[in-house]
């Protein structure tokens, strides 16, 4: 059966209201469309970690699949058992992580980053290039999106990244009505906007995600979206 499938960090899992699994927008959105669905967000994702979850995860071409950009300073590393966790900001500035094996992969990406600045844009265009051509070729169905700042585009290959599937020109953060950067974050200790960021009645209550107001207005974005609906008479005629 066909099904929605999210991919994304904190802000696909629904951090910071009182019952993730039932207030997350990618819940509100399949009992919109009346159909299941499946949420891989995690608290603190990497975009490559995402890219490798998509790549992995048994997708059909009758999902229809979305995809959350985190902008941060993140990156994907190991456990010594090989499973693929992302490492972010707090371990080369304020604190060393405990596991010494993962704490080396994040000294080493902290001296190439820092030695080439364009390093974690271009993989972030990369994996989006990578996730795009896949449920592409599979034939499924898709949109990305931001959840606040933007992916550089000062890239040769970044024609080849078809603006049509972004859900909108903006992030999501900018379209609840905070005040979104617009920039891929430069500094190795930043991982998010500053909380003054995060203001509004869809942020009302939280520090930096949205509140259950907010994810509703997001599942009404995506719902209402030409792709999302053509999807939905897909599934009708077609899949069920």
């Amino acid at each position: 059966m066909s099904k929605i499938i999210s991919f994304g960090d904190s802000w696909t899992y629904g951090e910071e209201l009182k019952s993730p699994v039932e207030e997350c927008y990618t819940k509100l959105l399949s009992e919109k469309a009346k159909g299941p669905y499946s949420n891989f967000g995690e608290r603190a994702n990497s975009f490559s970690v995402i890219c490798s979850q998509v790549l992995t995860y048994d997708i059909s071409k009758d999902d229809f699949v979305l995809v959350c950009i985190p902008p941060d300073i993140r990156f994907i590393g190991e456990t010594k058992d090989g499973v693929f966790i992302s490492l972010f900001s707090p371990y080369p500035s304020t604190s060393k992580h405990p596991d010494k094996f993962i704490q080396k992969q994040f000294d080493y990406y902290t001296e190439v980053i820092v030695e080439h600045k364009n390093w974690h844009p271009y993989f972030q265009l990369l994996n989006l290039f990578c996730i795009q051509e896949y449920l592409t070729k599979i034939g499924a169905s898709f949109l990305f999106f931001t959840n606040y700042g933007s992916i550089d585009n000062n890239f040769k290959f970044n024609g080849k990244i078809d603006k049509s599937n972004f859900l909108i020109d903006t992030s999501l953060t900018t379209f609840l009505g905070g005040y979104d950067l617009g920039i891929v974050p430069s500094s190795l200790n930043v991982d998010g906007l500053e909380t003054s960021c995060f203001v509004g009645e869809y942020f009302e209550g939280n520090v930096t995600h949205p509140n259950v107001k907010g994810h509703e207005k997001i599942s009404n974005l995506i719902y209402n979206n030409s792709k999302f609906q053509q999807w939905l008479v897909y599934r009708t005629n077609t899949v069920n």
